[in-house]
């Protein structure tokens, strides 16, 4: 993961993220397929939101892009500890090769489970 961060003073606890993540696809119509987030994100104590771009490379050689936006809030837990929550939603920007013809939106669900993992869970309507 490449993250690049700009953290405001003053006391807020915010900070601006660059971020750029890597993972595979698990399953639908892109599985198998190597998907890159590039995203600028801002967080805060108990609050964040982004928006970005994920690319994904086919092992055929044929490329989609996506656009997304999240928002994020920290939920407290029975045990008072915080646990976030992010939503959002995702839409087909474009593709090339065989995916050339995808078209596609809908919701994401993003787990977390590390600092440097993220688990989408995309529902909504994807052709190719």
């Amino acid at each position: 993961m490449d993250d690049r961060s700009l953290m405001l003073e003053g006391g807020s606890g915010i900070a601006i993220r660059l971020v750029q993540r890597e993972g595979r696809v698990v399953g639908g119509p892109l599985d198998g397929s190597l998907m890159t987030e590039w995203g600028l994100h801002e967080i805060a104590p108990g609050y964040g939101e982004g928006q970005g771009f994920l690319a994904f490379a086919h092992s055929s050689g044929g490329k989609a892009y996506f656009r997304f936006n999240w928002t994020g809030r920290g939920v407290v837990r029975a045990d008072g500890e915080l646990q976030p929550v992010m939503f959002g939603a995702w839409s087909v920007h474009s593709g090339s090769g065989c995916l050339a013809a995808i078209a596609g939106a809908g919701t994401v669900a993003i787990g977390i489970p590390s600092e440097q993992e993220r688990d989408w869970q995309f529902t909504g309507a994807l052709s190719l």
